[in-house]
């Protein structure tokens, strides 16, 4: 995506203004969480205060640079977690993301598309020896921008865990199936398991419904 915040404290604080009002403005209409609204508003009027008190040879002095630069800090923290959301939100179209000085969702050719927006379909089969073969159907829906040259997936991961413990260990596959091994003392154990498509960067989408098998 690249560098969204500003890095210099006057360009930043004027472009944080902007975000904050139109935030502010169309959260009904974005369907923006009201604490978080709130949140940046408060941390917004902190660090413009900070800013303006330390312009001013007057009121500037070394606790006036201290505040601003915790001000500044604090707001840009806030921003780094809240922007992901605001670009996210299916609510706010490109036009909305222009007015907030945000960079377009359109994509490259460099930038992984996203995983589909779909689960998989699962289909489980015992191998003998204590194995357990996963295979998933092909994705009916890839991304909307993906193009015949591209694929709309990169694989999938199986999470599972063994009955009787509390941990979930996943396999990552970047074929339409994946083999899990298990030992002679896990014979006659349940395994829960559950499906989701990834991306090159292993970023994955909605969570199959979990199923159970049991190990031979």
């Amino acid at each position: 995506m690249g560098r969204t915040q500003p890095t210099k404290d006057e360009e930043f604080i004027f472009w944080a203004l902007n975000l904050t009002a139109r935030c502010t403005e169309r959260q009904e209409e974005w369907g923006l969480n009201p604490a978080s609204v709130q949140k940046l508003n408060e941390l917004m009027r902190t660090a413009e205060e900070a800013y303006r008190n330390n312009l001013s040879p007057e009121t500037r002095n070394h606790i006036s640079v201290t505040f601003k630069k915790d001000g500044i800090a604090a707001l840009r923290s806030f921003l780094s977690a809240f922007i992901p959301t605001l670009r996210s939100n299916e609510a706010i179209d490109e036009s909305g993301l222009a007015a907030l000085a945000l960079p377009s969702r359109q994509r490259h050719n460099r930038q992984p598309l996203p995983p589909p927006a779909e689960e998989p379909q699962m289909q489980v089969t015992a191998i003998p020896g204590y194995g357990v073969r996963v295979s998933v159907r092909r994705p009916q829906h890839g991304h909307a921008t993906a193009s015949r040259t591209r694929k709309a997936y990169h694989g999938f991961v199986v999470r599972y865990r063994k009955e009787g413990s509390e941990e979930w260990h996943s396999e990552y596959s970047t074929r339409l199936h994946a083999n899990l091994a298990f030992s002679d003392e896990d014979s006659g154990k349940r395994l829960a398991l559950m499906a989701a498509w990834i991306n090159p960067r292993l970023q994955h989408g909605p969570w199959s419904s979990e199923i159970t098998v049991l190990i031979n």
